[in-house]
């Protein structure tokens, strides 16, 4: 379980900017947060949904790409 949510972390801080703060306020970096962790959630689900081969939904398709990048 810790390292699943420390990778969770480190792939935020890594790769989609939560290692600085740049925005001033808690509001808005609150937002930025359940943006980017909201992201990290859909390709995780993009990526569960390619295991159990559900090849035909458009869901699938449209985050498929979205996991190549």
């Amino acid at each position: 379980m810790r390292q699943t949510i420390e990778r969770l972390f480190g792939t935020a801080k890594e790769f989609h900017g939560l290692r600085y703060m740049n925005m001033i306020g808690k509001e808005k970096m609150h937002m930025k947060i359940g943006l980017t962790f909201a992201g990290l959630n859909i390709k995780k689900l993009a990526k569960i949904l390619k295991l159990r081969d559900q090849k035909d939904s458009i869901f699938f398709a449209y985050f498929c790409v979205l996991i190549q990048k």
